[in-house]
């Protein structure tokens, strides 16, 4: 197996501080920033927004990281 598949995707970022928060918190978090951003016309896909807040600030719901965890676990790389 290669050791690359055994990382987390907490230790494939760049180290930032990360905050894994309940699935209510997490909701409630992206609803308030997707209301700042559409009123500034920051976002025109909220999809897309919430993914790139993931990525730059590195804030997931507990939800994405057990899921992508367990793919990673149980996934076969040759």
């Amino acid at each position: 197996m290669n050791s690359a598949a055994t990382h987390t995707l907490l230790e494939r970022t760049n180290h930032m501080t990360h905050i894994v928060l309940d699935a209510l918190t997490y909701s409630r978090l992206m609803d308030a920033f997707l209301v700042v951003a559409l009123d500034a016309g920051a976002a025109q896909d909220a999809d897309a927004f919430k993914i790139a807040l993931g990525e730059i600030a590195g804030i997931w719901p507990e939800s994405v990281l057990s899921s992508y965890d367990r793919r990673e676990r149980f996934s076969v790389v040759e």
